[in-house]
């Protein structure tokens, strides 16, 4: 019997293989412990928050799809460098996406920088989106005793044969 003719191999085969390839590099460089298991995801470097936006297409600079900028990561590490540790978010793209998102407002307040300007990314301040609220808040506050009925731990013979606090208690 013949062999059956070469296939090309299915992206989802090829793509099985190189996460299998990376995770055993990983591991033989010490990258992830050999004992755990890896889940690699694909990271943007850097994240697409931070990179700049064409104004004519609004397309990402460089693209969004640009292998050069794709870099597998463990799940773990990809999770740190996106929200941070937890802890704190210096460092992380979330991080740095708000530090700008601070900065581009303050250029706008500056009148550096035109709020509709497309060269600013899409998440910088809208002007005029926030609106002081029209009255305040009431709370309901919390429940208490009515004002009339004094509360039953401050009646003189209820505390007759307990000893007296000195620090809150006046002389009785």
């Amino acid at each position: 019997m013949k062999a059956e003719p070469r296939r090309a191999v299915p992206l989802a085969k090829q793509l099985e293989a190189s996460k299998r390839q990376i995770a055993e590099l990983m591991k033989r460089l010490g990258m992830v412990a050999v004992s755990e298991p890896v889940e690699l995801e694909l990271d943007h470097e850097p994240a697409l928050g931070l990179r700049d936006v064409d104004s004519a297409t609004g397309e990402h600079r460089p693209h969004q799809h640009d292998p050069r900028y794709l870099v597998w990561r463990p799940k773990a590490r990809h999770a740190v460098k996106t929200r941070g540790t937890g802890a704190t978010t210096a460092g992380s793209d979330v991080g740095e996406m708000r530090k700008t998102r601070q900065l581009v407002g303050k250029r706008i307040d500056r009148g550096e920088v035109a709020p509709d300007d497309p060269s600013i990314a899409r998440w910088a301040p809208k002007p005029d989106r926030w609106q002081p609220p029209q009255k305040t808040i009431q709370g309901r506050g919390l429940p208490g005793r009515p004002a009339d009925k004094p509360s039953p731990c401050r009646v003189p013979s209820k505390l007759a044969g307990l000893p007296r606090n000195t620090f809150t208690e006046p002389r009785r």
